[in-house]
Order: structure tokens, then C-alpha cells, then sequence
């Protein structure tokens, strides 16, 4: 009994820590607060005054879509990203007029009137890329291909950490001191040597989380990732070469361009620590790639396998 008690004792203890750790890495306080559609409000008449400039001499834009479902639930992510430890030039949401199913975009009146929010209409709905390349295409057309905006991609469906974009920024800018160009992504894949992507739960996976900097072959929109637009080839703007199969798996599709032209990936060191929350309200109950078009990651390997038949994909191994 004596012994039983200790391994309880101990069990507690532990329960008791990781907890801690969570609240404090995490802040699941602020992660409710921020679920409250009020507060986005404050954050946004707040935004400059209460967030210092990251240190940096170039324009920086943060950039995202969503889907005609989540316009009205997605005020969480907008939220954490108003609420972040520095506040950046631009964040864009690029909407398209009507969805690729046919549905309309309706802008709801709480999202119209951020002032820190800037809705970017767009003609074509390029799938979830959407969240990227019409602020590529805008970026190159008004400065050319030696445009230095720091471009910040992230999903619509996470609650972001306080220091997320703080990290990436500080990442970013000390990898491109060199003569090679690199992106930096919160938590990147690398691939197994099959060439397939590991399970999210793998343990090849996970304890990337706990690593210190290392290049990536892939990166993940849905925790964050830094770019510029001179860092793709004009084909990458350019969908409508792109196959069927590559429409929902836009990361993929943008990390092998990143490849292919020459740019490193690297993923942050002990991402663990700044990783987002995933938003359980009501966005959870709303269309899931992972679990339609994406399932079984079937595209993301017909995608993969599409780059290095055609393109010989650097990254690709054997």
C-alpha cells in the first residue's frame, strides 16, 4: 500500500507539472479569452499602441484565407493574432467572391469593422493557397521580384501563441544574413526515406518538436511559416499548371517551389514551447481537408511524387 501511494503521489505530481507547464507555455486563460468575440474588439483599437514594432527594417504582412463556413467563427485566430508580443504592418485575409464549391463569401459586420484587419477580395478561389498567392502576386507586381516584405502565412482555425510571431521573425532574420535564402516554419516535416510523410504522431515526428533548428523538407501553414516573394519561381504563381490532385495541399505545393529554387527550409528550434492551440469552438464542427479531400494524405504523395517525376524535387530522397 505504502508503495501504491508513492506511485500515485508521484502521478499527481507530474499531472500537477505538465498543467503548470501549460498554463505557463500556453496560457490556456488567454486561450479562452480570446474565444470571446468582445475581446477582439479591444485587441483591435488596441493593437499598435499596446504591441512594439518587431525589430526589423522591412515591411511585414501577415497573410490567410478561410472558407465560406468559417467567416463568421474565426474571430479566436484573428484575435490571437492581434494579441501577439509585436505588431506587424499588414495582416491580410484574402477572400475570394464565391468559393470553388460555388458558395458566396459573406463578410460579417464585426469582421468589417477591425481596423487592423484588411479583407483582400480576389476573383479566383485558388484553394486553400488562397491564403498565400494573391498576396505573392501583389507583393512582386508592386516591387518587383527583389521585394523584401517579410510574409507571414498562417491558418485560420489556431489560436496562436503570444510569441509566435516574434519567433519566426527573429529565426527568419538571423538564417538570411547568408547568401543562401531560407523560410522558416514553426514545426516542419521531414520525410521518411521512402519519401512518404511520417505520421503526426510518429515518434520521428514528435521529437522534432523538442530539436533545436534544422532544415525541413516541408512546411506547415497551420503552425506558421515566414517567406518572401523572391523566393518562388514565377511557376508557382502560376495554377493553372498546376494537377488536380495539388489543389488542397498547399503547403506541399509551396514548400517544393521553395525547393526547387534554391531555399532552405528550416524549422524552429523546440517548437514545442510556442506551438499553437488548435480552435475546439464552433470552427471545429466545419469542413476539414483531413477529413475529406486530404484524407489518408493520398494528394499530398500524388503531389510529392507529381514534383519529382517533373521536377526532380531536391528533397526527395532516392
Amino acid at each position: 500500500m505504502h508503495l501504491i501511494a508513492k506511485i500515485v503521489i508521484t502521478i499527481v505530481i507530474i499531472v500537477i507539472v505538465v498543467f503548470l507547464v501549460l498554463l505557463v507555455n500556453f496560457n490556456l486563460f488567454r486561450y479562452r479569452r480570446l474565444q470571446i468575440l468582445d475581446n477582439i474588439f479591444e485587441l483591435d483599437r488596441n493593437y499598435t499602441s499596446n504591441r512594439k514594432r518587431i525589430s526589423c527594417s522591412h515591411k511585414v504582412v501577415i497573410t490567410f484565407t478561410t472558407i465560406p463556413d468559417r467567416l463568421n467563427l474565426i474571430y479566436p485566430t484573428i484575435a490571437s493574432l492581434f494579441d501577439q508580443s509585436v505588431c506587424v504592418d499588414d495582416i491580410i485575409l484574402n477572400v475570394p467572391r464565391i468559393s470553388r464549391k460555388g458558395q458566396p463569401y459573406i463578410i460579417p459586420e464585426w469582421m468589417a469593422s477591425l481596423t487592423n484587419l484588411t479583407i483582400n477580395w480576389v476573383e479566383t478561389d485558388e484553394g486553400p493557397a488562397t491564403k498565400l498567392l494573391p498576396t505573392l502576386r501583389k507583393e512582386r507586381s508592386a516591387n518587383g521580384v527583389i521585394n523584401t516584405t517579410r510574409i507571414i502565412v498562417v491558418d485560420d482555425d489556431n489560436i496562436y501563441h503570444q510569441r509566435t510571431i516574434e519567433k519566426l521573425l527573429q529565426d527568419f532574420e538571423y538564417h538570411n544574413n547568408s547568401s543562401t535564402p531560407t523560410a522558416i516554419t514553426k514545426f516542419g516535416v521531414i520525410l521518411d526515406s521512402d519519401r512518404t510523410i511520417p505520421a503526426f504522431t510518429s515518434f520521428r515526428r514528435c521529437i522534432t518538436l523538442f530539436q533545436c533548428q534544422q532544415e525541413v523538407d516541408l512546411l506547415q501553414g497551420c503552425f506558421g511559416f515566414v517567406v518572401l516573394s523572391s523566393f518562388f519561381p514565377d511557376a508557382a504563381l502560376k495554377i493553372e499548371n498546376r494537377p488536380d490532385f495539388a489543389v488542397s495541399v498547399d503547403d506541399i505545393w509551396f514548400s517544393c517551389w521553395l525547393k526547387l529554387n534554391g531555399v532552405r527550409l528550416f524549422n524552429t528550434g523546440h517548437a514545442f514551447w510556442t506551438l499553437p492551440l488548435f480552435n475546439l469552438g464552433e470552427v471545429d464542427k466545419t469542413t476539414k481537408l483531413v477529413d475529406g479531400e486530404n484524407a489518408g494524405l493520398v494528394r499530398d504523395h500524388k503531389t510529392l511524387e507529381w514534383f519529382h517525376k517533373n521536377n526532380g524535387y531536391k528533397s526527395l530522397k532516392g
